[in-house]
């Protein structure tokens, strides 16, 4: 497993998690139903297939390196709620609360793993678990 790889990938799915609250915030303002086969699945299909590979390194990386405050079970909500987030972005009636919560749920978690990675690259890392 590359860490770089694991980084970078990271870095992109930061970068979908804005783009899905643009997207959204757009959707919500406009109050337009989105073409689901010319807008909504071709974009869920490239954040799912980005999404999988980020799992599966950042799945390994984490059972790997067991960082104190960061678990296996928080990379498999990323995915889940990325994903759905990924659909649910496009369509007004989207509940806004549930919908922020999810995009600061992603957030967060992506953010404390870029950080982690950070870390270990610099050797400082506590993977000490109480």
């Amino acid at each position: 497993m590359n860490v770089e790889q694991l980084v970078r990938e990271t870095e992109q799915l930061k970068a979908y998690v804005y783009r899905l609250d643009s997207i959204y915030e757009r959707a919500k303002k406009d109050e337009k139903r989105p073409d689901f086969y010319n807008e909504v699945k071709p974009f869920f299909e490239k954040v799912e297939k980005q999404v999988n590979g980020w799992y599966t390194n950042a799945k390994e990386w984490v059972e790997v390196n067991q960082p104190k405050h960061f678990r296996a079970i928080q990379v498999e909500a990323v995915k889940k709620n990325l994903l759905e987030i990924s659909v649910w972005a496009f369509y007004p009636e989207t509940s806004y609360k549930r919908f922020k919560h999810s995009v600061r749920s992603v957030r967060y978690s992506l953010e404390t793993l870029e950080k982690l990675l950070a870390q270990w690259t610099e050797g400082t890392i506590d993977n000490e678990r109480e």
